[in-house]
This record gives structure tokens, C-alpha cells and sequence, in this order.
């Protein structure tokens, strides 16, 4: 799980930096949740919202867990049998964008009153409202861009880093998985 929470933060981090149009904060969660299960997704999640919370944005953004739990809950559910195939992956796509913008969305409103705190995210919603979009409208359409490209990449990322896994990890994982779930 530490490397989970090392993804999430060092992804975050770049993706910050570099004011890239994703989060990439919840790479580390979904690929925890895929390979330990949602609860584990649960447990990386809790640091790197208290991470980003107190290093970053306050203590008001700790609201943002709800899209993590999301995030690990989803996962966990979708990808729980190890039949890791091209349509599971397209139908955990689907179900985070849906589940993940959602709560984004209303988080948002709570929170900024639905002005977004990204860096794109304020961008495509300052543009849009200037061409007289109403700011619902504006709110919505900025937040799920942005939920979208992130959850699309962040996905590639854990498929692409559960491919570099070794297989003795993976095994040493599906080992624990199954003693704890006969116990």
C-alpha cells in the first residue's frame, strides 16, 4: 500500500506542477483496489486526501475523500475477480467517470461554490462563462473534462504498472487475498 500512496502523491505532485489538465491523484488508489481489493483503495486514499488536504489545499478539501472512496469502492467492486479483461477495464472507465464526476460536481459546489480549484478546470469554466455558458452548465461541463482525461490516463498508468508488477508480488498478493477471504 506504500506504493500506492507514493503513486498518488508523486503523480499529484507533477501533475501540479506541471499544471497538466488531470489530477492523477488516485492512480495509486485504483491500482491498490485492483490488486489488494477496495478496502486497501480505502486506506490509500484516506492519505493522500489528508496529504493533500494539509500540505496543499486545507482542511475544506478533505470533502474531496468522497471521490476516493469512490474511486477504491468502484474499483474494488468491478475489477474483485481477477478476469482483468479489455471490457472490464472499459466498464470500470465508465462507472468512474459516471460515480467519480458526480461527486466531483456536488463536492465542488460544497466547497468552492462551484468554481473549480484546478488550475484547468478554472480555466475551461472562466472560458465558458465568458461566453455567457450559465455557471451550472460551466461547472459541470469543467469539472467532468478534467474528471475524464484524469480517469483515463490514471487507468492506463495502473494497467500499464500492473503489467511491470512482478509476478512474484502479484502471486504474493493473490496468496493473502484468498487466505484471508477462506479465513
Amino acid at each position: 500500500m506504500a506504493t500506492s500512496v507514493v503513486m498518488n502523491f508523486s503523480l499529484f505532485i507533477i501533475a501540479y506542477y506541471f499544471k497538466l489538465p488531470l489530477w492523477l491523484d488516485t492512480t495509486g488508489t485504483i491500482y491498490a483496489a485492483v490488486l489488494l481489493g477496495a478496502p486497501a483503495g480505502f486506506v490509500v486514499a484516506i492519505a493522500n486526501n489528508l496529504i493533500q488536504a494539509f500540505g496543499f489545499y486545507g482542511d475544506d478539501s478533505l470533502l474531496f475523500y468522497i471521490v476516493s472512496a469512490l474511486t477504491a469502492f468502484v474499483t474494488g467492486y468491478i475489477m474483485k475477480n481477477k478476469k482483468h479483461n479489455i471490457l472490464r477495464w472499459l466498464m470500470l472507465t465508465i462507472c468512474l467517470f459516471a460515480a467519480c464526476s458526480f461527486a466531483s460536481i456536488i463536492v465542488t459546489f460544497i466547497t468552492t461554490e462551484g468554481i473549480p480549484a484546478d488550475y484547468w478546470g478554472a480555466m475551461i469554466y472562466n472560458t465558458m462563462m465568458k461566453k455567457g455558458i450559465i455557471p451550472v452548465l460551466c461547472t459541470v461541463a469543467s469539472v467532468s473534462l478534467v474528471k475524464f482525461l484524469d480517469i483515463v490516463v490514471s487507468l492506463l498508468i495502473v494497467v500499464l504498472s500492473i503489467f511491470l508488477t512482478p509476478k512474484a508480488i502479484k502471486s504474493n498478493v493473490a496468496t493473502v487475498k484468498n487466505d484471508v477471504v477462506e479465513n
